[in-house]
């Protein structure tokens, strides 16, 4: 019962704190056409966090050697990759085009498993990804506009790269010891640190020249004031690494297409709350598709449970 209430109570957390980040993010982006530098900030932003809990003990530091943290380059370099699209893919797209698109996560999440490590869950559990994800694309249809190509890719490719990269994490976390003291929040701790290394030099070669130009167009539009856009962006960071955290302690706790699940779920939420904030009227698709998406996740956790729970061969949670 405890680790059940876990489950929900981290999955809770992770959804609130990833409303916060896309909604700060969304507002950040219309004033602010900076996505890679954003994106790189966000990932240092949450070292702010990370590092006085190392320093204070209130957290004990990973214990990793040499060719331990070599392991973590291509989890960290696949973090950075999937941050920086994802960033990208809100900047060119509605929040609805964005989530219609990342509703096939589920799928590839599925995909990789199985093709890179031979993690193939029951036909059975498989086939209640279908209406999971189709419910989840006709709930954020109701914010689509136009077929936008460049969101499109961006948001396909941030799909692969965090798919991968819950495939990734899950294996060094099955492989961790105690000696090493690498717990889902600290090995968030050094990939996302990794990760901000790699992103830096890339976001002030491609938007450094801009960077002025770009701030001081921020602020000419009177939207916001400099503090507010500061606020956004610590906001942005601090809502980015609190959903992460907990979206790497659940993954600790459930087999990594159960994560991509409860990935997609999170996706009609995240249409609902801007048609709320919008002001805008309910649409039946949006109903439909929510509504389709619940029966799938119903489905894939009876499937789960018949197919693939206590008792059966190459079973995981």
């Amino acid at each position: 019962a405890m680790g059940a209430l876990r489950k929900v109570s981290l999955f809770t957390l992770w959804y609130v704190a990833n409303v916060v980040y896309n909604d700060t993010n969304k507002t950040l982006l219309r004033g602010l056409r900076l996505p890679l530098t954003m994106a790189s900030l966000q990932l240092g932003i949450g070292l702010l966090f990370i590092v006085p809990l190392w320093l204070s003990g209130l957290r004990a530091p990973p214990r990793l050697r040499p060719a331990q943290l070599r392991s973590l380059l291509v989890p960290a370099l696949v973090h950075a990759a999937g941050q920086m699209v994802t960033v990208a893919s809100l900047g060119t797209g509605s929040l609805g085009f964005v989530n219609a698109v990342k509703s096939a996560e589920p799928l590839s999440t599925a995909a990789l498993g199985a093709f890179l490590f031979g993690d193939l869950l029951p036909w059975q559990v498989n086939a209640c990804l279908l209406p999971i994800c189709a419910g989840v694309a006709l709930a954020s249809s109701a914010d689509l506009h136009a077929f936008n190509y460049e969101c499109f890719v961006f948001a396909m490719l941030s799909n692969l790269f965090f798919s991968l990269r819950g495939v990734l994490t899950k294996r060094v976390l099955a492989a961790s010891t105690p000696a090493t003291a690498l717990g889902p929040s600290n090995l968030l701790a050094v990939v996302t640190a990794l990760a901000f290394l790699m992103t830096i030099p890339l976001a002030l070669a491609v938007e450094g020249p801009t960077l002025e130009i770009e701030w001081t167009r921020a602020l000419s539009t009177g939207k916001q004031p400099g503090l507010a856009l500061l606020l956004h962006l610590l906001l942005s960071g601090a809502s980015f690494h609190l959903y992460n955290e907990a979206s790497f302690a659940a993954l600790g706790l459930v087999h990594p297409l159960t994560h991509a699940v409860g990935n997609a779920a999170k996706r009609p939420l995240l249409v609902l709350y801007s048609v709320a904030r919008g002001g805008a009227t309910m649409r039946g698709t949006t109903v439909a598709g929510s509504g389709t998406a619940v029966g799938g996740l119903i489905m894939y956790a009876l499937a789960k449970q018949l197919y693939d729970g206590p008792g059966k061969k190459g079973k995981s949670e």
